[in-house]
C-alpha cells in the first residue's frame, strides 16, 4: 500500500514521496496534500486492483478525483448510484483479425502470399478473440514471405491445441503450449524458470540472468538475448526503472544495448509476466517433469509448496516467501542440499531478519538473492553458521535490507563471489571486499558510507564494474588505480570531491558516471585526458564544475558526454575537438556557457547536440558547419543567441533542428535551404524572425514545421510555392498564417495544419 500511496504521489503532486513511518501516515500525508489542489476536476487511473480493502482505504482521500478502476475480480466492486461497472468483452473479430496480423505478419491484415487465409481466421478463432493469447501466438508464428514453411508447421501444431472461451483458462494454458514448443531446449528452460516468480509483481531481471549463466552456464550476452527473445514473443514483459524505482516504462533497444555492455545496468531492467502465461509455466512443469533438466521448488507461503511435487531434497531452484516467519519457526528438518538458487523474500517486522536454518545445507548455492520490506535488515551472523558453505557462491543480492557481515562470519567465505549488489551497514574489522579476490562487479549502496571498504586492491585482479552511489565518500584513495580492469565506475550521487593524481593510470575504464553530485567543491583531476579507453561520462547536475581540464580534448575513444544541467560551466577546453569520436553531446541547461572553442568544428562524428537553455550562449563557432555527421541539434531557449553561421547550410545530414524560443534571432543564414537531409524544424517563439530565408522552399525533405508565436512573420518566401517543401506534411501555426499557405500551395490539402484556434486539413 505504502508502494502505492508513493507512487500516487509522485504521479499527482509531480515530486518525490517523502518518507512514511508506516500505512495510516502515508494516508494521512496524502490526504493532506491532495485537499490542497486546486478545485479542477481530475481522473485517477487505478489498474488492476486486487484487494477491496486497498480500494476502501484510498477512497478516504480521493474525494477529489473521479476515479476510473480495472481489476479482475468485480466482487472487490460494490455496486451504488456513484460506481458505473463495464464488464469489457472479448475483441471483435475484425480487431482481433488486425492485433493477430500485427503480431504474425508485421501488418494489419492477412498478407497476400498466404495460400489458404481461412487458415489463418481459423487460428484467430482458435484464440477466442482474447488479446493475451492473440499477441502471443502471433509472435510466435511471426515470418513473412520467405518462412512460408515455418508458418504451415507451427500452424499444424496450433491445430491440436484446444480451441477455448471467455472463462476456460485451462483450455487458454493449453493454446499457449505451441508457444512454448517453438522455444529451443535453453530457451525452454530459461521460460520455466519464470515460473518460481510471484505472482503480479515486477522482479529484477538480473536475477534471472546470473541463474542462467551459473546455473545453465550462458554467456552474459546469450543470457541477455534469451530474456529479449521471451519478451519478442509474448511470454514476459520486460520493464526498465526510469527516474526511480517506482517508475517502470518498457524497455527499449538501448536498454538492451545498454545491458549487453554492463552488468550493472542490466540491474534497472525488470521482469513481468501475465498470470496465464505464469499459469502456462507450472501447468508444464506439472504435467511433464522430464521437461526439465533442474528442479525448482515453489513456496509462495512460507512452509506451502502449493501443488509442486519436487521435494527440498531435489530442488535445484527454489523461490521462498517467508512472510512473517522467524527463523525459529521453519522446521528444523528442512533441508535443501542440492539448491543453487535461493531467492528469499520476508515481511519481517523485526529490526533484525536472521535467515533461516536451512540455508546452512546449502553447500551448492551458487545465486543468492534476498528480499525484504524497506527498512528491515538482514543479519548474517555466527548463529546461522555459514561459514565455508558459501564457497560456491557466484552471486549475492540484497534488496530492500541491510546486510550486515559479522566478524564470525565474514566475506572470505564467499572466495568465488563474482557479483556483489549489496547495501551495507557495517564491514567487519578482521575483513574486507578486498578479500574477495574474483569480484567482478560490486554495487555498495548505502548513506553512511564514508570509505571504500577494499583494503588491498592489488588482490582485485577482475573486478570491472564498481558502483558507489550515495554515502559520504570524498575521496577515493591513491591505490585506486590498481583496479587494472574496471571499466566502469559509477559514483552517482556521490561526494566524491577529489580523484587521485595516479586515476589517470586506470587505462581499461570506459565509462564514468558521477551524475548530480552534491559536493560544494568539484574538479577533474588534470590527468584526466590520458584515460585512453573513456567511452562514456556523464558529469550531469555538477552544479560546481566550472571547467574541463586542459587535457580533456585527448579523450579520443569518447562517444557520449553529457554535461546536462552544469549551471556553473564556464568554458569548454580549447582542445575539445581533439573528441574525434565524440557522437552525443548534452550541453542542456548550462546557462553560463558564452561560446564553443573554435575546436568544436573538428568534432566531425558528432551526431547528437542538445544546446537548450544554455542562455548565456550568444554564438556558435564560424566552423559549425563542419559537424558533418550531425543528425539532431537542439537550440531552444537559447534567449541570447543573435545569428547562425552562413556554414550552417553545410550540415548535410541535420534531420532535426529545434530554434523555438530563440529570442533574439533576427535572421536565418542564407544557406538554410541547403539543409537537404532537414525533416523537423521549429522555430516556434522565435519572436525576432521577420521573414524566412529566400530559398526555405528548397527544403525537399522537410516533414514538419513549427512556426506558432511567430508574430512578425508577415509573408512566406516564393520558393514555397508550387514545388517547394515537396515533402511537408505538418504545419503547426498561428491561425493568421493560413491564408499565406493558402495562397501558395497547390498542394494546400494534403498538409496537415495544427492551429492554435482551430485545426484545418
Amino acid at each position: 500500500m505504502k508502494e502505492l500511496i508513493s507512487s500516487i504521489w509522485e504521479q499527482v503532486l509531480g515530486r518525490k514521496a517523502p518518507f512514511f513511518q508506516n500505512e495510516e501516515d502515508a494516508l494521512e500525508q496524502l490526504a493532506n496534500q491532495l485537499r490542497g489542489l486546486s478545485s479542477r476536476r481530475r481522473l485517477l487511473v487505478l489498474d488492476d486492483v486486487w484487494r477491496k480493502a486497498d480500494l476502501d482505504k484510498l477512497s478516504s482521500c480521493m474525494s477529489c478525483f473521479q476515479l476510473l478502476l480495472t481489476t479482475r475480480h468485480s466482487s472487490i466492486l460494490q455496486s451504488s448510484h456513484r460506481e458505473t461497472i463495464y464488464k469489457l468483452g472479448l475483441l471483435r473479430n475484425e480487431d482481433a483479425r488486425r492485433l493477430f496480423c500485427y503480431h504474425a505478419f508485421g501488418q494489419d491484415s492477412i498478407p497476400t502470399w498466404v495460400d489458404e487465409p481461412q487458415l489463418v481466421e481459423e487460428v484467430i478463432k482458435r484464440c477466442g478473440n482474447l488479446p493475451l493469447a492473440l499477441k502471443v501466438i502471433g509472435s510466435s508464428l511471426y515470418c513473412d514471405e520467405l518462412f512460408r514453411p515455418l508458418w504451415s508447421r507451427m500452424f499444424k501444431r496450433l491445430r491440436d491445441a484446444r480451441s477455448f472461451g471467455e472463462h476456460h483458462k485451462d483450455e487458454l494454458v493449453g493454446t499457449f503450449k505451441p508457444s512454448f514448443d517453438a522455444l529451443d531446449s535453453q530457451l525452454q528452460e530459461c521460460f520455466l524458470d519464470l515460473a518460481i516468480l510471484p505472482r503480479s509483481s515486477h522482479w529484477p531481471a538480473k536475477v534471472l540472468l546470473d541463474m542462467w549463466v551459473h546455473i545453465q552456464n550462458m554467456d552474459w550476452d546469450d543470457a541477455i538475448w534469451a530474456l529479449v527473445e521471451l519478451s519478442d514473443r509474448g511470454l514476459l514483459d520486460l520493464y526498465v526503472i526510469n527516474q526511480g524505482a517506482r517508475v517502470h516504462m518498457m524497455a527499449q533497444k538501448v536498454h538492451i544495448e545498454r545491458a549487453l555492455r554492463s552488468k550493472l545496468a542490466s540491474a534497472k531492467l525488470l521482469v513481468s509476466q501475465h498470470d496465464i502465461i505464469k499459469d502456462l509455466a507450472l501447468y508444464l512443469l506439472r504435467q511433464d517433469f522430464s521437461l526439465s533438466s533442474y528442479k525448482r521448488m515453489l513456496m509462495p507461503n512460507g512452509r506451502d509448496t502449493g501443488d509442486m511435487n519436487w521435494t527440498p531434497e531435489t530442488a535445484d531452484i527454489v523461490y521462498i516467501d517467508a512472510g512473517m516467519m522467524e527463523r525459529d519457526d521453519w522446521p528444523s528438518t528442512l533441508e535443501f542440499p542440492m539448491a543453487k538458487a535461493l531467492m528469499l523474500h520476508t515481511n519481517s517486522k523485526n529490526s533484525v531478519y536472521e535467515l533461516p536454518k536451512f540455508v546452512e545445507t546449502m553447500k551448492e548455492l551458487k545465486v543468492l538473492y534476498l528480499r525484504g520490506r524497506i527498512g528491515g535488515v538482514v543479519k548474517i551472523e555466527g548463529e546461522v553458521k555459514i561459514e565455508g558453505n558459501f564457497s560456491q557462491l557466484r552471486s549475492l543480492r540484497v534488496d530492500f535490507m541491510t546486510a550486515i557481515f559479522s566478524e564470525q562470519v565474514t566475506l572470505k567465505s564467499m572466495s568465488n563471489l563474482e557479483d556483489l549488489v549489496v547495501q551495507l551497514s557495517d564491514i567487519p574489522s578482521e575483513g574486507d571486499i578486498g578479500s574477495l579476490s574474483k569480484l567482478k562487479v560490486l554495487q555498495l549502496s548505502w548513506r553512511s558510507l564514508e570509505y571504500v571498504p577494499i583494503r588491498e586492491y592489488r588482490k582485485m585482479k577482475y573486478l570491472e564494474e564498481v558502483s558507489l552511489n550515495g554515502g559520504k565518500i570524498e575521496d577515493l584513495p591513491e591505490d585506486f588505480c590498481n583496479l587494472e580492469k574496471l571499466r566502469l565506475l559509477d559514483l552517482d550521487f556521490s561526494m566524491v570531491t577529489l580523484f587521485p593524481k595516479t586515476f589517470r593510470k586506470i587505462e581499461s575504464l570506459e565509462k564514468v558516471d558521477i551524475a548530480h553530485p552534491e559536493q560544494n567543491q568539484f574538479t577533474l583531476p588534470t590527468g584526466f585526458g590520458q584515460l585512453v579507453a573513456l567511452k562514456k561520462m556523464s558529469l550531469r547536475g555538477s552544479k560546481q564544475l566550472t571547467h574541463l581540464p586542459f587535457t580533456f580534448g585527448k579523450l579520443g575513444s569518447l562517444e557520449v558526454l553529457d554535461l546536462k544541467n552544469c549551471e556553473f560551466l564556464q568554458d569548454l577546453c580549447n582542445d575539445f575537438g581533439g573528441l574525434t569520436s565524440l557522437k552525443h553531446l548534452h550541453l542542456g541547461g548550462c546557462r553560463v556557457l558564452r561560446k564553443l572553442p573554435s575546436s568544436f568544428g573538428e568534432l566531425h562524428a558528432l551526431e547528437e547536440l542538445f544546446l537548450w537553455h544554455s542562455l548565456s550562449l550568444n554564438e556558435l563557432p564560424y566552423n559549425f558547419g563542419q559537424l558533418r555527421s550531425l543528425r539532431i541539434l537542439s537550440l531552444r531557449f537559447c534567449r541570447n543567441l543573435c545569428q547562425l553561421p552562413e556554414s550552417f547550410g553545410d550540415l548535410k545530414a541535420l534531420e532535426e533542428l529545434s530554434l523555438a524560443s530563440c529570442a533574439s534571432l533576427q535572421k536565418l543564414p542564407d544557406s538554410f535551404g541547403f539543409l537537404q537531409s532537414l525533416k523537423s524544424l521549429s522555430l516556434a517563439d522565435c519572436i525576432g524572425l521577420e521573414q524566412l530565408p529566400k530559398n526555405f522552399g528548397l527544403l525537399n525533405n522537410l516533414e514538419e514545421l513549427d512556426l506558432r508565436w511567430m508574430d512578425r512573420l508577415r509573408k512566406l518566401p516564393i520558393s514555397t510555392k508550387h514545388g517547394g517543401l515537396k515533402a511537408l506534411k505538418m504545419v503547426k501555426c498561428d491561425e493568421k498564417l493560413i491564408p499565406l499557405w493558402k495562397d501558395q500551395r497547390n498542394n494546400f490539402h494534403l498538409i496537415q495544419f495544427d492551429v492554435l484556434k482551430s485545426n484545418y486539413t
